[in-house]
């Protein structure tokens, strides 16, 4: 560290008597980087090209974890989580609500233009979201299949306070121009609130579906509560 040119930038790291340091970069397969893999002595020392090689490996291994994980957790084409993880990790012992949406039109776009512009609209559909939930502590969006999406807003418990959230959502997803096409394409939502609708994520997922199917009998692009 005191005589390379790295340890000359970083002098911090003498002072807190880091005299050794190796560190190689964690790199997931879309080419972005995790973080990084090191390791510190309070001794200077010379690491063997055998030895970065061994921290090399370390680091793919970490890399293969990490990529396991977001299979897990993650849907593959959108990036939001997935069913496994809603079944996991949702939380209703306190207030919040649940947004079940179904996107109208959408199995017309995939049959009109394709499954790429499909699998396009789907990707957009979740970049949406995740610009909505951001604004919302401790919110989040998941995709359950297919066209089928779920919000959770834990904390959202007031009846005009959802109903101006449903409303953003379907404002948000009214506006579908894309490479010189107006697509047809619009949602309807069912609403339950937990704990008060209940307190298991598959009854609460099935009482909005079935307020879901009201908002779809009545016109669709509209909300219904259970």
């Amino acid at each position: 560290m005191r005589t390379d040119e790295f340890g000359s930038q970083f002098p911090h790291f003498i002072a807190a008597n880091v005299l050794s340091y190796i560190g190689v970069p964690i790199i997931l397969k879309n080419g972005e980087v995790f973080g990084s893999l090191c390791a510190v002595d309070s001794k200077p020392t010379i690491f063997t090209e055998e030895e970065k090689q061994f921290f090399t490996k370390i680091a793919r291994l970490f890399s293969y974890v990490v990529e396991l994980e977001r299979l897990a957790i993650f849907d593959s084409l959108t990036g939001l989580y997935n069913r496994h993880f809603l079944y996991e990790n949702v939380q209703l012992q306190n207030p919040g609500s649940i947004l079940f949406l179904d996107l109208d039109g959408f199995k017309t776009i995939n049959d009109d233009f394709g499954h790429d512009i499909g699998d396009f609209v789907l990707k957009e559909v979740a970049n949406r979201l995740k610009a909505l939930t951001k604004n919302y502590p401790d919110s989040y969006a998941v995709r359950l299949g297919g066209d089928e999406f779920v919000i959770v807003v834990p904390q959202l418990i007031d009846k005009d306070d959802i109903a101006d959230f449903a409303n953003q959502v379907i404002r948000m997803m009214d506006n579908w121009q894309i490479f010189d096409k107006k697509l047809q394409l619009t949602t309807s939502i069912g609403i339950v609130r937990y704990p008060s609708d209940g307190k298991d994520i598959k009854l609460l997922l099935k009482f909005a579906d079935l307020a879901l199917y009201r908002a779809k009998a009545k016109g669709k692009n509209n909300y219904q509560f259970y």
